[in-house]
């Protein structure tokens, strides 16, 4: 918390480097806290839009998503269109 009373929550973005993933990291009790209030039932999503492992759930990345959406040569061509 800060000198505020307000807890803050941290959001980790993991890059490709050395074998790491793309995508937003947060602690999956903080993930269901949100979740749930939204009527989000966190299972449905497992797999295609996010991913558990150890506790923490992370956000695929966009380039994932589309490939999840699309399929593996759509989603490239996708992505070139978005970041050119």
């Amino acid at each position: 918390m800060n000198k505020n009373g307000i807890a803050s929550v941290v959001f980790a973005h993991k890059t490709t480097d050395k074998g790491k993933q793309k995508g937003f990291s947060l602690v999956f009790d903080v993930v269901r806290r949100f979740a749930q209030p939204l009527g989000i039932h966190l299972p449905e999503w497992e797999g295609r839009i996010i991913e558990t492992k150890k506790g923490v759930v992370r956000l695929f990345s966009i380039a994932e998503r589309a490939k999840q959406l699309f399929g593996d040569d759509s989603g490239q061509d996708i992505m070139t269109v978005i970041y050119v």
